[in-house]
């Protein structure tokens, strides 16, 4: 590729599957968030519960199957968010947003 200025360069596309994040909304509006090392900053961050659906896996399936995996919270109210193409500068991917609420504790598979 070649920038504005003339210079060449690389330039590199991720292909992923899509994803869904979960804002899972708790007695007093309190959002659930999950701690995970990211290699690429080599920290601990805070986020919100997010999956990457497998192949033909619908976003809506994912989702709470996998709030139960991570948090071990069911929630018996559940709202779409919408999607977007989060990253479409470098990936591929659309990230679904979903909304979950009336929490239940259960217990995690992780």
């Amino acid at each position: 590729m070649l920038h504005p200025d003339g210079r060449s360069g690389s330039y590199t596309v991720v292909e992923m599957s899509s994803a869904a994040g979960i804002v899972a909304l708790g007695a007093g509006e309190r959002v659930w968030l999950v701690g995970r090392y990211r290699y690429p900053t080599d920290r601990e961050s805070w986020q919100v519960v997010t999956v990457y659906s497998a192949a033909r896996e619908a976003p809506e399936v994912a989702a709470p199957r996998h709030l139960l995996e991570e948090t071990g919270l069911t929630a018996t109210w559940w709202t779409s968010l919408g999607s977007r193409q989060i990253w479409n500068s470098v990936a591929n991917h659309v990230g679904y947003l979903f909304l979950a609420q009336n929490l239940l504790r259960g217990e995690s598979a992780g």
